[in-house]
C-alpha cells in the first residue's frame, strides 16, 4: 500500500482515521461513512464516494433525455386516475 499509514484498535473496536487521511477525504467531525469488507479487507466510503459507485452502476440505465422523476410522476397520475 502506497500511503499506508499505521494506526492501533482501541477500545470497543475503535480506531482513529489518521489526520492526513481525514484532510484527503475532506472529513470532518460528525461526517458519516459506511463500512464495509470487501475481497478479506476493511473499506470505509465517503458519502461522495457512495454516490460516485451509485452513478456507475446506474450510468447505463439513465439518460439525459429521460426525467425518470417526472416519469414517475406521470405513472402514479395514471394509477390514481384509472382508480
Amino acid at each position: 500500500m502506497e500511503d499506508a499509514i499505521t494506526t492501533r484498535i482501541g477500545d470497543n473496536g475503535r480506531f482513529v482515521i489518521p489526520s492526513e487521511i481525514r484532510k484527503q477525504l475532506k472529513l470532518r467531525d460528525g461526517d458519516r461513512v459506511q463500512v464495509g469488507i470487501q475481497d478479506g479487507k476493511i473499506v470505509i466510503y465517503t458519502a461522495e464516494a457512495l454516490l460516485a459507485e451509485f452513478y456507475g452502476l446506474t450510468r447505463n440505465v439513465r439518460s439525459a433525455d429521460v426525467d425518470v422523476v417526472q416519469e414517475l410522476i406521470d405513472e402514479r397520475r395514471q394509477e390514481a386516475a384509472s382508480e
